[in-house]
């Protein structure tokens, strides 16, 4: 019986060892596809930020190239800072400024400058369809204040007036 016991025993550690084996060799398949997933969020962590899914990387004339390849125009160059003309969240013929890291030539700064609205339907318009849009990719804002610092503003001419005032 001691003997059976034994053989049982050398049995199960070759049974568990083969399993493991087994294991082993299926745990490096999954172990390559889960270093190529790392290595893919590792690419996506280094581009931080983007802008029309052009990465914020980078030297000013990669971006710049990068941005004339989604359409926009290089209108001028100053001081580290480059101006390109396109179309942004729908809304065509924006200046875009672009800035880099002071004494470095890497990219830090995209400012959108929309065209100017005459009236109030049309401002309002566009403002609403980019809150939509942020809203849409970034989830609900914790809070939202939406309102004139008077109260003496009742027609569109009011609104407009105020805006230009920066109230």
């Amino acid at each position: 019986m001691k003997k059976f016991f034994q053989v049982l025993g050398i049995v199960t550690l070759l049974l568990v060892g083969l399993y493991y084996i087994e294991e082993c060799s299926g745990t490096k398949d999954q172990s390559e596809a889960v270093e190529d997933v790392q290595d893919d969020l590792e690419m996506e962590k280094s581009v931080h930020l983007k802008f029309k899914g052009v990465p914020i990387d980078g030297t000013l004339k990669e971006f710049i190239s990068r941005m004339e390849r989604k359409g926009f125009e290089h209108r001028s160059s100053y001081d580290s800072k480059e101006r390109l003309v396109g179309d942004f969240a729908g809304i065509k013929q924006c200046m875009v400024y672009v800035e880099t890291l002071d004494n470095r030539d890497l990219v830090s700064r995209i400012i959108v400058e929309f065209p100017k609205q005459e009236r109030w339907e049309e401002l309002f318009g566009n403002y609403k369809n980019l809150k939509s849009m942020l809203m849409e990719k970034y989830g609900n804002f914790s809070s939202c204040v939406e309102r004139f610092q008077n109260s003496y503003i009742r027609t569109d001419e009011d609104r407009m007036r105020a805006v230009h005032m920066g109230e």
